[in-house]
């Protein structure tokens, strides 16, 4: 509650708002008393980012970055375990997980199938670690994600992005360039289906159109509108 009104009153005392996701512009609208002033942009890009599949696919699944409560990786976890389907899937988990009970609630699953990689992953791993995998998942709280670089930074790298139905994940689906889930039983579906096809064109456009020359040459814009 306090956060939601640090935000409101953050929105209408501000002379412009920029957002990454569209679910950003349909906060402000509900809060705000001037409906003209907020501006929706894709969070940007870097470019000659992508990474060619290695030969040996290691990981159906990779999950990276920073890993905390609300990215719900033990949840996911816990789900294919209830269902019994927990070692049907390669995983690689990577990145450092904050907090002693959640990293004993991951390391639990830890297995043969089920790699927890618990520490900061540079650069050159990631790109190791994407060229080997088959999908890029991100299995956040739908309610807690907005916009995330972390998935910029797949996207970037031409990654089969599969995510929550919400926030910048839900205007990516919208664009065919990711793929999304309402629930975890709709996910095991699409992991199944094997029918995700990324479009090589589209996500080319996509990335020159939204790289972060293109990004501070827009804001750059609007600011100077109003100075």
């Amino acid at each position: 509650l306090i956060k939601i009104i640090i935000m409101i009153i953050m929105i209408n005392f501000s002379d412009l708002v920029f957002t990454l996701s569209r679910e950003g512009v349909e906060f402000f609208n509900k809060y705000s008393f001037n409906k003209k002033k907020c501006l929706f942009y894709n969070h940007p890009v870097h470019l000659d980012n992508i990474v060619k599949k290695s030969k040996k696919i290691e990981n159906e699944i990779l999950i990276w970055g920073l890993v905390s409560k609300y990215k719900a990786v033990e949840k996911f976890l816990n789900f294919l375990d209830e269902k019994s389907i927990i070692d049907d899937f390669r995983i690689t988990i990577a990145g450092k997980i904050l907090g002693d009970n959640l990293r004993k609630q991951i390391m639990n699953y830890k297995s043969q199938n089920i790699k927890v990689l618990d520490y900061f992953i540079d650069d050159n791993h990631l790109v190791n670690l994407h060229s080997q995998s088959k999908y890029v998942l991100f299995t956040y709280d739908k309610d807690s994600v907005l916009s995330s670089a972390a998935l910029m930074n797949s996207l970037s790298k031409g990654a089969k992005i599969i995510g929550p139905d919400s926030g910048a994940f839900k205007d990516l689906a919208k664009e065919k360039l990711i793929c999304t889930y309402n629930n975890f039983d709709e996910l095991i579906n699409i992991l199944r289906s094997d029918k995700f096809v990324v479009d090589k064109n589209r996500l080319d456009n996509f990335l020159e159109l939204n790289s972060w020359n293109n990004f501070a040459k827009n804001i750059s814009l609007k600011i100077r509108e109003i100075v």
